[in-house]
């Protein structure tokens, strides 16, 4: 129920006069149910905990969950300018002297280094906007929306582009800019400024940083793809292959009964059933009496209408007693009940069947005729809930539930809609498969995983190009002393592992700090399920090697040509 609310009330308020409204209005209602107010703003994003009733929600957690990400890839390239930039700030420290000694002071040195980052952030930006354009119609086709860049008179768009590039660039190019500016004049005209040797240990700090972030990444992309194969494979308790699913608002009818026969004519469909609801989708919760209960003590379950093939339909276990049956005239019109073995816990029934039930819109009381094993009837991120399962007037049922055999499904359908045009021509054909609405009730979960995969091959393709960079710069340092070892006979392995060695100790630091976070991080995720998979040493390990493996293939590389280059090009001038 929507309601419109005059300029100024508070909802809150209005809220606290429901109970004394449904008192006045709806006695016989009042205690039944539970009312509060939600904004219409709320429902996609802070529904968590209520039933929407097929209403598509997602999460506000994930919200935040992306452009966190984002930030942790932006520190990584922000981390490698900062890398470079003090590792070869030998090659920039005559520069440094020379404008001290004729008169610049270290402000205009820190205005103009960090005026260099900033502008290189602007290129960057340019590039960025032009890929983002490109990216777009892909991946608004993958995940079914609309975005686009709009420009022209959106200042405040435009405006928090260019502040995000500006910050970006005083972040990387900060402590460069104070670094620099910081060699005196004196101490770099004597050659006292050993190349690199300054800032050794923040460039360390710093690696060990960008690849912990890259690790815990690599660690959650493979933590949520298992999750989500977990909740498309994991035996729910009902039979949902094959099952079309088809609405029909207002109820199936009287025909019912007709189409059904109808359709069951043709060997194609197997069966045919119909529900309040589809399974998937959270059922009516209702206030219930039944025998041995407390008067002073309100008890709300789960109620779903069925007809009587349901549970030979979706082949559901009964446990004790019997399922529903056109043979028994007393089934119907609320007489008979089907509950789940969570319910029969739930109240204390150690023999529910032949005890008296009804919800509180049954004129008398009825009888548990049967106890079905426990299913999941919507998402396993929930834990198993106590369920009714009831007959009604077939206008309660709303949901049509049809099993067909795989081959030609086309012809198939088309038979299903001509039928169905038959009986209910007021109505348009709508169809999906239960196996994929359940697929569907993962969305979040699936668009987490492509993306967190995504965003660990940039994390880890941009900690590699700072890696490559810094293993460049070190061969280059050391050129000569590569040259006389090879000269003394060092082999092309030797030269290899004193390039990598540090590189690939300081990986190893970044898996034991990205370990305990990554886990942290994932625990904390998976206790959104009622049903998960364990935390597991392996995959923590997995990624770990996996970023070892790229890293080293990265140094080794470099680390390779610097250890094969002739000895004689680098001792010829010694």
């Amino acid at each position: 129920t929507y309601l419109l609310l005059e300029p100024g009330t508070d909802p809150k308020a209005l809220e606290g006069k429901l109970p004394e409204f449904l008192e006045k209005f709806l006695p016989g209602e009042n205690g039944m149910y539970e009312y509060s107010l939600q904004s219409l703003r709320d429902i996609h994003l802070h529904s968590a905990g209520i039933n929407t009733q097929g209403c598509e929600t997602i999460d506000v957690i994930y919200v935040y969950i992306f452009p966190l990400i984002a930030f942790f890839i932006l520190l990584i390239a922000c981390i490698n300018y900062m890398n470079l930039a003090t590792a070869r700030s030998a090659g920039r420290a005559r520069e440094v002297g020379l404008r001290k000694t004729i008169g610049a002071n270290r402000f205009q040195l820190v205005r103009q280094f960090l005026a260099e980052s900033a502008f290189q952030a602007m290129l960057a930006l340019v590039i960025a906007v032009s890929l983002v354009e490109l990216a777009l119609p892909a991946f608004n086709a993958i995940f079914g929306t609309s975005l686009a860049l709009i420009y022209p008179g959106n200042w405040f768009f435009l405006a928090c582009f260019v502040a995000l590039t500006l910050w970006v660039g005083l972040l990387a190019g900060g402590y460069p800019a104070f670094f620099l500016s910081s060699f005196q004049p004196l101490a770099i005209l004597k050659g006292l400024i050993h190349r690199g040797s300054t800032g050794l240990a923040l460039r360390r700090i710093l690696v060990v940083i960008q690849f912990g972030i890259s690790i815990v990444l690599i660690i959650s992309t493979l933590m949520i793809s298992r999750q989500l194969n977990y909740l498309l494979n994991k035996d729910m308790g009902f039979n949902k292959e094959q099952v079309l699913c088809v609405p029909m608002p207002g109820g199936v009818g009287r025909d019912f009964e007709a189409l059904r026969q109808e359709l069951l004519r043709n060997p194609v469909v197997t069966g045919i059933t119909a529900s309040s609801e589809q399974l998937g989708v959270g059922p009516w919760q209702q206030a219930v009496d039944f025998e041995g209960k407390d008067p002073g003590v309100k008890w709300m379950f789960n109620i779903k209408v069925v007809d009587p093939d349901y549970l030979t339909f979706y082949g559901l276990d009964l446990v004790d007693g019997r399922g529903f049956s056109r043979e028994f005239s007393a089934d119907s019109a609320l007489n008979a009940y089907v509950i789940n073995e969570s319910l029969a816990r739930k109240i204390g029934w150690d023999s529910p069947v032949g005890k008296r039930f009804k919800v509180w819109s049954a004129t008398h009381q009825g009888t548990v005729v049967g106890v079905v094993k426990d299913f999941n009837f919507v998402t396993l991120k929930k834990s198993l809930e106590p369920l009714a399962l009831t007959l009604l007037p077939k206008t309660r049922l709303s949901a049509v539930s049809i099993r067909i055999r795989p081959e030609n499904t086309a012809a198939t359908l088309k038979y299903i809609e001509d039928t169905l045009n038959r009986f209910r021509p007021d109505l348009p054909f709508e169809y999906s498969f239960l196996d994929e609405e359940f697929g569907r009730l993962y969305k979040t979960e699936t668009l987490l995983g492509w993306l967190s995969g995504v965003f660990s091959l940039f994390a880890v393709f941009i900690a590699c190009l700072g890696l490559l960079g810094l293993i460049s710069f070190a061969a280059e340092r050391r050129t000569k002393e590569i040259g006389i070892r090879k000269v003394l006979g060092a082999s092309v392995a030797q030269i290899v592992f004193l390039l990598s060695k540090e590189f690939l100790l300081l990986l190893g630091i970044a898996a034991l700090i990205a370990w305990p976070v990554a886990w942290y991080a994932m625990d904390r995720w998976l206790s959104n399920f009622a049903y998960r998979i364990n935390l597991d040493w392996f995959t923590f390990v997995l990624a770990g090697l996996l970023a070892l493996v790229i890293a080293a293939v990265t140094v080794s590389f470099q680390a390779l040509r610097a250890a094969t280059a002739n000895p004689v090009d680098a001792l010829r001038y010694e």
